[in-house]
């Protein structure tokens, strides 16, 4: 299936489009496909290894999840979102068992490169998606 949609490009997204066309003019359609299974198999493979309740525990990190419009802001505040929702949320922190065990998955979470911390992000909004579109 496909779909014809006008989008805005940013000057990063241009640039990229060009590198992904072989030779010729650009081809955006291609392009931003291809951008997009990259970055399905960039984020299956940078997802950290959790346990199905951690993945639920992260779920309720994400609960109402508005993106930052900087990324770096966003990789940072994620510790502190984790460390909220384990302080503030007792049906959150009980998914991660006794006191030590949650502190050792907040030291894990703090220890995520950029990319793992992109997977998290990108599993929690595909979870919330698809419970969006079921209403």
């Amino acid at each position: 299936m496909s779909i014809k949609k006008s989008v805005r490009l940013v000057d990063e997204t241009i640039k990229l489009c060009h590198e992904l066309t072989s030779q010729g003019d650009t081809n955006w359609s291609g392009a931003i496909n291809t951008m997009a299974q990259h970055y399905k198999v960039f984020v299956d493979e940078c997802l950290p290894s959790l346990t199905a309740n951690e993945k639920k525990f992260i779920y309720y990190v994400y609960t109402d999840y508005i993106p930052q419009p900087n990324l770096e802001m966003e990789f940072y505040q994620q510790d502190w979102h984790v460390n909220e929702c384990w302080l503030y949320d007792k049906q959150a922190s009980d998914l991660l068992g006794t006191n030590e065990q949650a502190i050792e998955f907040v030291k894990r979470v703090r220890a995520w490169s950029k990319p793992e911390k992109l997977a998290v992000i990108y599993m929690a909004r595909v979870y919330w998606g698809k419970l969006d579109k079921r209403k």
